[in-house]
């Protein structure tokens, strides 16, 4: 059932089944549920948990919030002999806080998960340009603060446009729309 959580125990050819009403939520994707599931596992005592999900969205979700909970998330993805069993937490502690919620936020301003929101950018390329050109990351590590972005984070991130596309010295989207068209 959408938004409610059950909670199912087996004996003896029995199932019983409880709602779980702290669990109740009103997400409609399940991806930004995980996390409130793997509070309350860590909350009952469960020391570890598995994910099971073939979605990147999921890991980067997982990934972000990973250093704020006290319990180690493992992310079971992929099919047959592509599947692999992730260590969450050990990547966030790898990675940090800031930087893990930096890719998030990248992440998210790509296009999330199937599709990108640049034409002929992978998610590779967004995350390759971050890595080379660290005066990006403050900007993505305000994303989400406020209702309304700063004028000076959109600023940067129009400039880390312009970087995706491989225009390294400009600033401007629609000057690089203009060379891009005039190459064309």
């Amino acid at each position: 059932v959408e938004g409610k959580a059950y909670s199912y125990k087996c004996s003896n050819m029995q199932v019983d089944v409880e709602e779980i009403f702290s669990l109740c939520s009103n997400h409609e994707d399940s991806d930004t549920r995980f996390i409130l599931y793997v509070n309350h596992e860590k909350m009952i005592g469960f020391k570890n948990v598995v994910i099971r999900s073939p979605d990147t969205d999921v890991f980067f979700i997982l990934l972000c919030h990973a250093c704020d909970i006290d319990i180690t998330i493992y992310l079971d993805t992929g099919t047959g002999k592509k599947g692999q069993l992730i260590n969450v937490s050990e990547k966030a502690k790898e990675f940090g806080k800031e930087w893990c919620k930096i890719l998030l936020e990248v992440y998210v301003f790509t296009g999330e998960d199937c599709v990108s929101a640049f034409k002929g950018k992978s998610k590779v390329t967004p995350l390759n340009k971050l890595m080379k050109y660290p005066k990006f990351h403050s900007a993505f590590s305000k994303l989400g603060e406020e209702w309304i972005v700063p004028e000076d984070v959109i600023k940067y991130l129009e400039e880390f446009v312009c970087v995706m596309y491989g225009y390294v010295r400009e600033t401007s989207v629609n000057a690089v729309r203009t060379k891009m068209l005039k190459k064309m």
